[in-house]
C-alpha cells in the first residue's frame, strides 16, 4: 500500500474550504449592487472601456467631487469590461478574483500568526467571516482584509513579546 504524504489530508481540506467559499462568491456576484461609491469605482472602467482611452484619474469621491488620484482601480475594473464584452459581470467576477487572493494574503498571514491553531479553523474563519462575504462584492475597500491582517500583526508584535499572551 502506498504511502500518503502525512501534510496531505491538510491541503486536501484547505482546498475544499477555499472552493466551497470562491463557489459562493461567484454565485452571488451577479447580484452586486453598484451604487454611490461603487457606482463612482467604475466609471473610469467603463470609459476605459467606451473610448479605449486609458484612464488617467480615479474615480470621483462622492461628497467632495474630487478625483482620486491614480488609474490602478480604472484598469483593475476596465479590463474585465473587454474580457466580458462590456458587461458588468466581468468587473463583479473580477471583484470576487481580487477578494479571494486579499483572502489567501490574509490567511498565510494569519497562519503564521497563530501557528498553534489549526491550519483549516483559520482557513474557514478567514474565508467565511461575514466581513469576507460583504467585501467579496464591493471594489472600493478591496485593500481592507490583507492590511488589516498586516496592521494585526504588527500591533501583535509590538505590544506583545514573545512567549507572552501566545495562542
Amino acid at each position: 500500500m502506498r504511502k500518503v504524504k502525512e501534510g496531505f489530508p491538510v491541503r486536501l481540506r484547505l482546498a475544499l474550504i477555499v472552493l466551497s467559499s470562491a463557489i459562493i462568491r461567484f454565485a452571488f456576484a451577479p447580484l452586486t449592487i453598484y451604487a454611490s461609491d461603487e457606482g463612482r469605482i467604475f466609471t473610469p472602467a467603463l470609459r476605459f472601456f467606451q473610448t479605449g482611452e486609458l484612464p488617467v484619474e480615479g474615480a470621483a469621491v462622492v461628497y467632495s467631487g474630487t478625483a482620486l488620484p491614480g488609474s490602478l482601480l480604472g484598469l483593475l475594473t476596465g479590463l474585465p469590461l473587454f474580457l466580458s464584452g462590456g458587461r458588468p459581470i466581468g468587473a463583479a467576477y473580477s471583484v470576487v478574483v481580487f477578494n479571494l487572493l486579499g483572502l489567501w494574503l490574509t490567511y498565510r498571514i494569519y497562519s503564521r500568526l497563530f501557528p498553534k491553531y489549526p491550519k483549516e479553523w483559520l482557513c474557514a474563519f478567514v474565508f467565511f467571516t461575514p466581513w469576507s462575504l460583504l467585501m467579496s462584492s464591493i471594489m472600493n475597500p478591496h485593500f481592507l482584509m490583507p492590511f488589516s491582517a498586516i496592521f494585526f500583526w504588527s500591533v501583535q508584535k509590538w505590544f506583545f513579546k514573545a512567549g507572552e499572551f501566545a495562542a
